[in-house]
């Protein structure tokens, strides 16, 4: 459109305006971001104008209207709409045109690990660590250290990945470790889990006997159950009465039971079992008591002295 008077001809622009920010794409929070709205063309130029706050700087030169607005952006600018009008003299010119503003920002929080199964896992069994962290823009990317088969269940919210596999005995105490990055540099945290395998001692149980061979009536006897290896180590029970005592060293186990003997325990079998959480780990050793009665065994030694003397 053309308006004309005697001195002036007015028009308006050919074209409507466009923004251009610098830098492109994300800005990080706390950094600054420039919108340079312009239009070419019109007589008289455009007049521009911002709805959003900050600092402004009219770059208008030759035939083309030009306005800047620097903003300093935290992550609640994240999405902010910025928009640009143009206006002209000729009431029936009037533009708007807009900007979405993208902030990057970090989680608020560190990762977390999750594993299934909870604690300890037996030899054999799979293993499954879930990392997550809540929150960020864009959502942070999570590495694991550990290899296995590799999940990610990421969510509009939520970054999360999980690597699962087999354990085995060596993999006892191993660290997988969970590494988060994102394109806010210093949010770089690490997080671990240590595995805890449960696995069943490698030898059977050992039995110790004291004192060894018949044991006369009226004195005590003292049976001692080893088991040596496994992770944890394995829990021993005996299956006769007495005053029992348990020792533990780094990697062994051993429980004792003492007891009196009388003539009817003679032949009498005591047992010791061994539990572990591996369930196929149930071995038992056993021993038989042979009690000699006082009266008779005195006469024994008597009888004994006797062939000796003579």
């Amino acid at each position: 459109m053309i308006l004309k008077n005697s001195d002036l001809i007015s028009d308006v622009p050919g074209t409507s305006p466009i923004i251009l920010q610098n830098p492109p794409g994300g800005i990080l929070t706390g950094k600054n971001v420039t919108l340079t709205c312009s239009v070419p063309g019109g007589n008289p130029l455009a007049i521009l104008s911002w709805n959003c706050t900050g600092t402004n700087e009219n770059n208008t030169t030759g035939n083309t209207a030009s306005y800047s607005i620097t903003l300093s952006v935290d992550k609640s600018y994240n999405n902010k709409i910025c928009r640009c009008t143009a206006d002209h003299v000729i009431s029936t010119f009037k533009s708007t045109v807009q900007q979405n503003i993208v902030v990057y920002y970090a989680p608020d929080y560190r990762p977390s690990i999750q594993a299934t199964p909870p604690g300890g896992i037996i030899i054999g069994q799979t293993m499954m660590l879930t990392c997550s962290v809540k929150g960020g823009n864009p959502l942070a990317i999570l590495r694991w250290n550990c290899t296995g088969d590799i999940t990610n269940s990421t969510t509009d919210t939520t970054a999360n990945y999980s690597v699962s596999f087999p354990v085995n005995k060596s993999q006892n105490k191993a660290i997988c470790a969970c590494s988060a990055s994102h394109p806010v540099t210093s949010y770089t945290p690490v997080i671990y889990h240590s595995l805890e395998v449960y696995f069943a001692p490698d030898t059977n149980l050992t039995l110790q006997r004291k004192p060894a061979g018949g044991i006369i009536s009226g004195n005590k006897v003292n049976l001692t159950c080893i088991a040596s290896g496994g992770n944890p180590l394995a829990t021993l029970s005996w299956n006769c009465s007495g005053t029992n005592t348990k020792y533990t060293a780094e990697n062994t186990v051993s429980h004792s039971v003492e007891f009196e003997v009388d003539k009817s325990d003679n032949n009498k079998l005591c047992i010791c079992s061994g539990t572990h959480p591996v369930t196929s780990y149930r071995p038992t050793v056993e021993n038989r008591l042979l009690v000699y009665c006082k009266l008779i065994f005195k006469l024994f030694l008597n009888a004994k002295l006797h062939i000796t003397t003579n």
